[in-house]
């Protein structure tokens, strides 16, 4: 599961900007970005709120809360950074992605002992301060 941000919402002059970029300055400026949103979307994570300031619902029979279960989901090793030729994905790939995936849907998983209905938790995403700094970092990258 990868969350995607279409570059294209932001001003044409951007746009325009960031095509005149090479090729390794762009990458600095996607590495700088998904980096940012990476830190942004696991404080979230740890909060246990979605995107939106919205809490996640507590987990079914225990009354805990999620924070343990998707510790490692907030883990460098897990939540990745994937270059691609038109942009850059932040998330969870293979495995991980699909278990991800259920938990931030709240889809329904066939257990050895019958299905279980997770609820939806957003674990990743952007919000309106996100999209800010993430015009900052864009600015910043093309100063150099």
């Amino acid at each position: 599961m990868a969350s995607s941000v279409d570059m294209g919402g932001f001003d044409a002059y951007f746009e325009h900007a960031i095509a005149q970029m090479s090729p390794s300055g762009r990458r600095k400026m996607q590495n700088a970005i998904g980096k940012y949103l990476r830190t942004a979307n696991r404080k979230r994570m740890t909060a246990q709120t979605d995107p939106d300031g919205g809490s996640w619902e507590k987990r079914k029979g225990t009354g805990s809360s999620s924070g343990r279960m998707f510790k490692k989901l907030r883990t460098n090793g897990h939540l990745k950074l994937r270059h691609q030729s038109n942009g850059l994905k932040i998330g969870w790939f293979g495995r991980v992605g699909s278990i991800a995936r259920i938990h931030h849907f709240g889809l329904s998983e066939r257990l050895q002992y019958g299905t279980a209905k997770y609820a939806a938790r957003e674990l990743i995403g952007i919000t309106a301060a996100d999209t800010e700094a993430i015009r900052s970092i864009i600015i910043e990258h093309l100063a150099l």
